[in-house]
């Protein structure tokens, strides 16, 4: 049978990540302030300037899809399934697929700009970077691959209609393809995403573990700031990947809304540290000679960070 409740729910997600999306281009013109005024970094403009395309290009694919797919049959399943619904929800994978084709994209753009900004911050150490790269490639894979069998499904159910045939067997390890690739994505891309996260922080506690018993508590409280800042803005996507894998298992109805929104927030992570670090910077004291400290704003600077030297 087809469900009518996935097609309010598919209604409802679109205006939803419409909301989250209009939150995420207040963001996006305040960290345009901040990457051209504050940190003058073309490397963090372009990064802000691309992702901003993605989510703008993937909330426009989801209002032209429901618009023009509104007569179509939504999660169907059962034996008594027709031929026609098969078809008619299938014409929406077309559609899907274009857009996690756009969600892969965007996050290999952010995975590769925290492995970088996690291979200056290594310096000596650089190699424990190949993982996390390992673990990012594989998870654009999967997600290319998913947009691949999306697309694939909807050529195969439109030939069948076509030809009034019977669905190939092909067209079933094509769906489980989709449904495997879907959930594998989402979880290697929470743990790329954790995993990032974790290599930065600890990097930034290590080089400072020194420095911080020698400064005053106002000193000392900066560079805990700034591990929480780093936390805080390095956790909001992974924890929607993780609420889309735990609603795909208990409730799929329900999936496809908490994907469109983790797709928006795929921005808005990255543009609130940008924003943060950088406003933060404007308030930065400048260091003193001879004794110069890993500051806040080279947590997202494209330049090595300085060493920490101390005064005699």
């Amino acid at each position: 049978m087809c469900n009518d409740l996935f097609s309010k729910t598919e209604l409802m997600s679109i205006w939803v990540q419409a909301i989250v999306y209009c939150f995420y281009v207040l963001l996006f013109f305040v960290c345009t302030y901040v990457c051209v005024v504050v940190c003058r970094s073309k490397v963090l403009l372009a990064t802000t300037t691309i992702t901003s395309l993605f989510c703008t290009a993937r909330v426009v694919i989801g209002f032209v899809a429901v618009f023009f797919t509104s007569d179509t049959a939504h999660y169907c399943d059962g034996p008594n399934v027709s031929l026609q619904d098969f078809g008619r929800q299938s014409n929406q994978n077309v559609f899907n697929s274009v857009q996690q084709l756009l969600f892969t994209s965007n996050e290999l753009l952010l995975d590769c700009f925290l492995i970088y900004r996690a291979f200056v911050l290594l310096q000596g150490h650089r190699w424990v970077t190949f993982f996390p790269s390992v673990m990012a490639l594989a998870t654009a894979a999967l997600g290319f691959l998913n947009s691949w069998a999306l697309y694939e499904l909807y050529v195969l159910a439109d030939q069948s209609q076509a030809t009034s045939q019977r669905l190939t067997p092909r067209f079933s390890r094509l769906l489980n393809l989709e449904l495997y690739t879907t959930s594998a994505f989402s979880a290697l891309a929470f743990a790329t995403n954790v995993v990032l996260t974790s290599i930065i922080v600890g990097r930034i506690w290590w080089m400072t573990r020194e420095l911080l018993p020698l400064l005053e508590s106002e000193g000392a409280k900066k560079y805990r700031k700034t591990m929480a800042i780093v936390i805080q803005s390095g956790s909001i996507f992974p924890l929607t990947l993780l609420a889309y894998l735990i609603t795909l298992y208990l409730s799929p109805i329900w999936a496809g809304m908490v994907l469109d929104i983790s797709s928006q927030v795929a921005g808005i992570g990255p543009a609130l540290l940008i924003i943060r670090v950088g406003l933060q910077r404007e308030t930065e004291p400048e260091p003193e000679p001879k004794q110069t400290a890993l500051s806040v704003s080279n947590v997202m600077d494209s330049e090595k960070p300085p060493a920490v030297v101390h005064s005699a």
